[in-house]
């Protein structure tokens, strides 16, 4: 009987982590180009969140960095190719729209979101939260399908 490839051995997987951990080592290069007092501010229903550009940066490539590491320590877990590639697009998709929406490399000066933006921002936060939710739910199947194999 011929063993399964798992997802990060596969030419997809292989694929989507080079590009997750390009993606991360990249916005946390570009971190170090922001100026230290450039922020940006979300005013989402009632409350006013004012964060730095350069934390943002730092935090979402370290974050996505993060997301590799968990689908190479899992190596041999059979993932969902499906869910995986979701999980990548879900949490990309939303990360580089806003780091490119709020810049950040030519001033010191606050962004402020319009209203407008605001809609979005929430959406793509909830976009974000999704995907991570299948990252956890692609880590749970992939072990009860690991330990049913090893049975």
């Amino acid at each position: 009987m011929k063993e399964k490839v798992t997802f990060t051995s596969s030419p997809l997987g292989k694929k989507m982590l080079r590009i997750i951990l390009i993606a991360g080592l990249s916005i946390l290069a570009l971190s170090f180009f922001i100026p230290r007092k450039a922020a940006f501010d979300v005013n989402m229903f009632d409350t006013y969140h004012i964060l730095s550009k350069r934390t943002f940066y730092h935090a979402t490539g370290l974050y996505l960095l993060l997301c590799c590491l968990v689908y190479r320590i899992n190596g041999r877990t059979p993932f969902l190719n499906r869910l995986a590639v979701a999980h990548l697009l879900l949490t990309l998709v939303p990360v580089i729209y806003v780091l490119g929406r709020i810049g950040g490399f030519n001033s010191e000066e606050a962004f402020i979101t319009p209203a407008a933006d605001n809609k979005v921002f929430f959406l793509l936060t909830i976009v974000f939260i999704a995907g991570q939710a299948l990252l956890l739910l692609n880590l749970v199947i992939g072990a009860i399908r690991l330990s049913g194999r090893k049975s």
